[in-house]
């Protein structure tokens, strides 16, 4: 299998939603209270500054 560039949107996306899963799992066995009002502002700005390093131009880009 060919090794790619890591895609950071998508490696940021995934720890989001794993991390929200561990959360809410944790919530229903009672072991924490999650309030889900803090849920989605802090998932959509993770998510927007995973998008902002997304576009970034590489440093191959950057050097000519």
């Amino acid at each position: 299998m060919e090794r790619h560039e890591l895609d950071p949107f998508a490696f940021v996306a995934g720890l989001l939603f794993s991390g929200l899963g561990v959360l809410f799992l944790l919530d229903e066995a009672g072991s924490i209270n999650v309030q889900a009002r803090w849920v989605w502002p802090l998932m959509f700005i993770a998510l927007g500054v995973a998008g902002l390093l997304a576009s970034r131009p590489k440093a191959s880009d950057r050097d000519g």
